[in-house]
């Protein structure tokens, strides 16, 4: 996995599937949460890998099932708000 500007992720999974993650829609939506909190791009990017769920330290996660299915898709997601 890595960082890229405007709060998106490269991501590889396990199983090859690879893709971009942009989590702006979520981050700046009235609803998201935990996730607001990633407006801090130095704590975006504090992203990391546990349990195959990317995760950040104030606790926002994202389900890498729903990750997986998401990307392999067309390649790249939008994560919704």
């Amino acid at each position: 996995m890595t960082v890229l500007p405007d709060y998106c992720l490269s991501v590889t999974c396990n199983v090859g599937t690879t893709g971009i993650v942009d989590m702006s829609q979520l981050i700046f939506s009235e609803k998201a949460g935990i996730y607001s909190a990633l407006k801090d791009v130095q704590l975006f990017n504090q992203v990391r890998i546990e349990l195959g769920a990317l995760t950040w330290p104030n606790g926002a996660d994202l389900d890498p099932v729903w990750l997986h299915e998401e990307i392999g898709k067309g390649g790249a997601w939008c994560v919704p708000g």
